[in-house]
């Protein structure tokens, strides 16, 4: 799932994809970047070791993210076979770059991945 995610991405975009931290990040790819992570596995009580992989994938933009843009990540990941939004929308948060005065919007969106248990 996630070597599949990070193809998506970087076929959608011409910004730098990341997995986990954009601390490799330098020139302008610093403040103009996509980075996603898996942040959790669930499994219903009593199941048979079937599992949900959720994961986060933001994208990060200088001022503020493009209206044109908000979608393409949930277009870009939507052919990737079994996964799917969780259908909590976007999240939005705007932070200081640390060090600047350059203000960043970062759009932060959930998709899960229900997994069968192979024996």
């Amino acid at each position: 799932m996630l070597d599949q995610i990070e193809e998506a991405l970087k076929a959608a975009f011409d910004l730098p994809v990341y997995y986990g931290t954009s601390a490799e990040a330098t020139g302008s790819a610093v403040y103009d970047y996509i980075v996603f992570w898996r942040d959790k596995a669930t499994w219903k009580s009593g199941s048979k070791g079937d599992y949900t992989n959720h994961c986060t994938v933001a994208l990060v933009r200088q001022n503020f993210i493009p209206e044109e843009e908000t979608l393409t990540v949930i277009d870009a990941l939507r052919d990737i076979p079994g996964l799917r939004e969780t259908g909590d929308g976007i999240t939005y948060s705007c932070l200081t770059k640390p060090g600047t005065a350059l203000a960043l919007e970062v759009a932060e969106y959930h998709f899960f991945e229900a997994r069968k248990r192979v024996s």
